[in-house]
């Protein structure tokens, strides 16, 4: 919602006519348009699948101190995995940096049930340390912290379907998450990331990004697309990542992967009901109501 164009029908329609069977939604540090997406999915019979990217650092009392900051991705495999990330979104606003709401590796630890994690892109905490040139061993170490919270086998990575020649940095991305992902076994996705329906929305979307960041399309500063963010065919992705020197072969691995964590998804929510996480009372509060419950019950 606050880096996209296009209504959910629209976009269902355009998944429906390039024979797609599910399609994921992510969003960014909320989840307002979970529900809304589920709904609608299901009645036009494409599996939903719900993603919510959060911004994340190795430790948020350090944070000040931390250039590596960028994005994770978690995806909801069923409710309780829903409600997991109901929980995390949560914490996450209660620690925000430059008011973007962020986690770190305590806060996953206490709190990651049965969560599937999308790790590295270009604007990743991945990508960003890899542009960065940070240390191997350094990248390696939390790759591997995070593998160990969540499980092996919830641990994705993905690779970037745009073409090299319109931002080359993102060639030098790309080959340092297959190297990455290869050495710990993690599987690779293939990802266009897709902000627009149609090719011809891409001039609207950008007068959309103007006008969020209060620009006008005249100014120099504004943000100018370069990528193709439509909603790609299976033959678009091919076609660019043959472009960029993937093999049929390795893409159809990609997409098999993408498969992969589609079949595992299996969210069954019941609508028209209310859906609260469980969340832990603190040991001090319970103290506090087991003393003055009386007095409380008394009161009212």
């Amino acid at each position: 919602m606050l880096e996209a164009i296009g209504k959910t029908t629209q976009i269902l329609e355009k998944i429906t006519s390039l024979g797609m069977d599910a399609v994921c939604l992510c969003e960014y540090y909320a989840m307002h348009w979970a529900i809304d997406f589920y709904q609608k999915a299901q009645s036009a019979s494409i599996k939903p699948i719900i993603w919510v990217e959060l911004w994340f650092v190795q430790e948020y009392a350090l944070s000040l101190h931390q250039k590596n900051i960028g994005n994770l991705v978690f995806i909801a495999k069923n409710k309780t995995w829903y409600e997991t990330l109901l929980r995390l979104v949560t914490k996450a606003h209660e620690h925000k940096i430059d008011g973007k709401p962020t986690i770190d590796i305590n806060i996953l630890t206490q709190d990651h049930q049965d969560i599937i994690i999308l790790a590295w892109g270009q604007w990743s905490f991945f990508g960003n340390m890899i542009m960065q040139r940070e240390a191997q061993n350094k990248i390696t170490d939390v790759r591997d912290t995070l593998q160990n919270i969540v499980w092996k086998e919830h641990f994705f990575a993905d690779v970037i379907a745009q073409e090299y020649t319109k931002e080359p940095a993102l060639k030098t991305i790309n080959e340092a998450i297959e190297q990455l992902a290869t050495t710990s076994n993690t599987p690779l996705l293939v990802n266009s990331n897709f902000h627009y329906i149609h090719a011809e929305d891409k001039e609207p979307y950008e007068v959309a990004l103007a006008i969020k960041d209060g620009n006008k399309m005249y100014d120099e500063q504004r943000r100018k697309v370069v990528w193709d963010y439509h909603i790609f065919s299976e033959q678009e992705v091919i076609d660019v990542m043959t472009k960029n020197n993937y093999s049929l072969k390795q893409t159809q691995t990609f997409m098999q992967n993408n498969r992969r964590v589609a079949d595992m998804v299996d969210i069954n929510i019941t609508l028209f009901e209310a859906h609260f996480p469980n969340y832990e009372t603190p040991q001090d509060i319970m103290e506090l109501y087991k003393k003055h419950k009386g007095s409380l019950v008394e009161k009212i």
